[in-house]
C-alpha cells in the first residue's frame, strides 16, 4: 500500500517555530538604545563616542585600534557597541570582555577587512548574554579571512539579522568552546556565505537563516534545533551530536556533497528529520546524495526521517543512504511518509527493513496486496504476480481464493514478482485460479 504526507513543511514550521522561539532567552531591547559606545567615521578618522558621557573617548585613523579600545572598555556588567558607518579594519580586533553586543545601525553598516589570512574579530574570553545584530561582515574579496571567531565558552548569546560572507571553503563563523561546554546559542535571520564551525554547544538554535557555499560541521554537543533554513550548496555534518531536530528546511544542491550527514551517532540519542525538501540539481553527478546515516563509531539509532520531499538527483544519487561499518548497525530508525515521486535516483539504500521501520513512503512501496486471477491449463505449475514493491519482499502471504487454486504450493520472490509454485498443476479452466496475496519489504 502507498502512503500519504499528512502535513506540509509550512504548516510544520508555523506550528513548531513559535514554540522554539519561546525557549530562547533573548536579550531585551534597551530602552531608547542606551549604547556603551557609538562608532562612526568622517571618512578619514574613526571615533568612539561614550554613550553615557557623550564624550569621544577614542579616535584615530586606525579603525581596528579605535574599535578594540571601545569594546574592551565596556563595563563588566555588559554593554552595546553601535556601528553607524562602514568600517575598514586594518587588523584583527581582539575582544577581551565577556558581555558585549555588537549592533549595526542598519544593513548598510558593513565591516570590511583590509588584510588577508587572519580573522576580523576574535573573542578571546567567554561571550555571554550578548548579541551580534544587524551587521554585514564582508570578507568575500579577501583571502582566508574568518569574520567571527569565538575561542571560549558561549552561553545565552545570539547572532541575528546579519550578513556574514567569506571565501568558499573558509569559516565565516568559528565557534570553538575550547575551555568548557557552551549552551544556548541562537542564530536567526542571517545570511551566511561560507562555513560555520560549531563545536561543543548544547541547545543551539538555527532558525530562518540562509546558508550558501560551505558546510556546517557540528560535533560534541546536545539538543540542536535546525528549523526553517535555506541551504544552497551547503552540507550539514553532525558528529557525536545527539538530540537533533532538523525541521522544515530547504536544500538546493548542485555540488558533490551530501546535504545532511549524520555520523558517529551516540546510542539512545534520538533525532528528528521532518518536513524538509532536498533538491539535487546536478543530474549528472554520481556522488551527490541527500541524507547519509553513517554508523562508524556507534550504531545509528532512533532517527525519525518523516514527511520529507526528495527532488532531482542523478540515476546514481541516493535519497536516504545508510552505511554501517563493521560491528555497527543502522537500526531502530523510522523512515515514513516521505515523497520520492520526483526523485531520479535510488530512493533508499542500506536501510535494512528487518532492523528499521520503513513504511508509507510515496514512490517507494514497501507493502502491497491484491487479488491475482489466472486460467489453469492442467500443465502450468508456476504463476507469476507483479508485487509492485520497491525491492524484493521479505514477507509473503498467498491464500487460495478458489477450489482450483487450492493445493500443495510454495512461494518465492524477486525484486519484481512473486512466484507461486504448485506441486501439481491446477486443472484447465477460465479464471479458475484465484489467489489473494500480501507482500512486505
Amino acid at each position: 500500500m502507498s502512503g500519504t504526507i499528512t502535513i506540509s513543511s509550512v504548516d510544520l514550521l508555523n506550528a513548531v517555530y513559535p514554540q522554539l522561539k519561546s525557549q530562547i532567552t533573548r536579550e531585551p531591547e534597551v530602552a531608547q538604545q542606551q549604547y556603551s559606545y557609538i562608532i562612526w567615521t568622517d571618512g578619514t578618522n574613526y571615533y568612539a563616542k561614550n554613550g553615557s558621557t557623550g564624550q569621544i573617548d577614542f579616535s584615530g585613523t586606525d579603525a581596528s585600534t579605535v574599535i578594540e579600545n571601545a569594546i574592551n572598555n565596556v563595563s563588566a556588567k555588559g554593554g552595546i557597541v553601535l556601528f553607524r558607518d562602514a568600517i575598514y579594519l586594518s587588523r584583527t580586533v581582539n575582544v577581551n570582555v565577556e558581555r558585549v553586543s555588537l549592533v549595526g545601525a542598519d544593513m548598510n553598516t558593513i565591516i570590511y577587512p583590509n588584510f588577508d589570512n587572519a580573522p576580523m574579530f576574535v573573542f578571546n574570553n567567554r561571550w555571554s548574554y550578548s548579541r551580534i545584530s544587524n551587521l554585514y561582515f564582508n570578507a568575500y574579496y579577501r583571502n582566508n579571512v574568518t569574520p567571527l571567531v569565538f575561542r571560549k565558552k558561549i552561553s545565552l548569546c545570539h547572532i541575528e539579522d546579519s550578513k556574514i560572507t567569506t571565501n568558499p571553503g573558509v569559516d565565516a563563523i568559528r565557534i570553538e568552546n575550547s575551555d568548557e561546554h557552551g549552551y544556548e546559542l541562537s542564530m536567526w535571520g542571517n545570511t551566511i556565505d561560507g562555513n560555520v564551525y560549531l563545536y561543543n554547544v548544547s541547545e543551539f538554535f538555527l532558525i530562518h537563516n540562509k546558508f550558501a557555499n560551505g558546510s556546517l560541521p557540528i560535533s560534541y554537543g546536545g539538543w540542536g534545533t535546525i528549523v526553517g533554513n535555506g541551504f544552497e550548496d551547503y552540507q550539514v555534518v553532525t558528529s557525536f551530536h545527539p538530540y537533533l531536530r532538523v525541521i522544515a528546511n530547504y536544500w538546493s544542491q548542485s555540488s558533490t556533497r551530501y546535504a545532511l550527514y549524520l555520523g558517529g551517532w551516540s546510542n539512545n540519542a534520538p533525532a528528528i528529520i521532518e518536513g524538509n525538501t532536498f533538491t539535487l540539481n546536478n543530474t549528472s553527478c554520481t556522488t551527490c546524495h541527500a541524507i547519509r546515516l553513517d554508523a562508524y563509531a556507534y550504531d545509528i539509532m532512533k532517527v525519525m526521517i518523516k514527511n520529507n520531499i526528495f527532488i532531482g538527483g542523478s540515476s546514481s544519487s541516493i535519497a536516504i543512504f545508510g552505511v554501517a561499518q563493521p560491528g555497527h548497525y543502522v537500526k531502530d530508525n523510522i523512515v515514513e511518509g516521505n515523497d520520492f515521486r520526483l526523485w531520479n535516483g535510488i530512493k533508499i539504500s542500506g536501510i535494512n527493513t528487518a532492523l528499521n521501520r520503513v513504511k508509507a513512503n510515496l514512490g517507494y512501496t514497501t507493502e502491497n496486496s491484491g487479488q491475482a486471477v489466472f486460467s489453469g491449463d492442467g500443465t502450468t505449475t508456476q504463476f507469476r504476480i507483479a508485487h509492485g514493491l520497491a525491492t524484493t519482499p521479505s514477507k509473503i502471504l498467498v491464500t487460495p481464493g478458489s477450489s482450483n487454486a487450492d493445493g500443495a504450493l510454495y512461494v518465492s520472490a524477486d525484486s519484481t514478482y512473486i512466484y507461486v509454485n504448485y506441486a501439481t498443476a491446477p486443472p484447465s479452466g477460465t479464471n479458475n485460479v484465484v489467489l489473494y496475496w500480501y507482500a512486505e519489504v
